[in-house]
């Protein structure tokens, strides 16, 4: 994948990992795409807002809200800050769903994988 399929001006993106705690990785991402002004849904299983903005608690809301806020995206690219078994979970979610084709790029942030993930 480059970096031109994973970014593009109609794509709206997923931070799988974005938390409300300052001091994490997740929030730090996730505050990168809003400095940059960034179409971004933060994923987060509990915690409501991150930085005021409304977190989705999976991929599968992520995607329905993209598609309800931003109906004119060209589909979704997902940032990883979770663990590996998280994130091969994620995956196994989208295939389940069958919303595979809606993602147009991954971005697995350093630990988020390993041999099974890839």
């Amino acid at each position: 994948m480059s970096m031109k399929s994973f970014f593009s001006p109609s794509r709206v993106y997923a931070v799988i990992g974005a938390t409300p705690n300052e001091q994490k990785f997740g929030f730090k991402v996730f505050n990168w795409y809003l400095a940059r002004d960034l179409p971004v849904i933060p994923i987060h299983p509990s915690a409501t807002h991150v930085l005021h903005v409304p977190t989705s608690q999976d991929i599968a809301l992520a995607i329905n809200r993209a598609d309800e806020e931003y109906p004119n995206n060209d589909g979704i690219s997902i940032s990883f800050i979770t663990p590996p078994k998280v994130t091969e979970s994620v995956l196994s979610e989208l295939e389940a769903k069958n919303l595979v084709n809606k993602v147009k790029g991954v971005w697995y942030q350093p630990g988020a994988y390993d041999d099974e993930v890839i």
